[in-house]
């Protein structure tokens, strides 16, 4: 899952650290292909604000498709 994308999906950095809890320097330094437990992470932060993770599943599936 790429940072972009999360990004994006919550609007801004701002948005997204505030849905997770955290600062904005914390997003910052995230890598920019973020790890199977981030992206678990964003996707129950997405469930929990009633943020369609779809797109972020979908980029995903793609990315797993293009490596294979």
């Amino acid at each position: 899952m790429e940072k972009q994308k999360v990004i994006n999906l919550f609007g801004g950095v701002k948005p997204l650290a505030d849905a997770m809890g955290v600062k904005r320097h914390a997003i910052y330094m995230m890598p920019n292909l973020l790890s199977k437990a981030t992206s678990d992470r964003i996707i129950g932060v997405c469930v929990r604000e009633n943020i369609d993770p779809t797109p972020l599943l979908n980029s995903e599936k793609a990315e797993t498709e293009k490596a294979a």
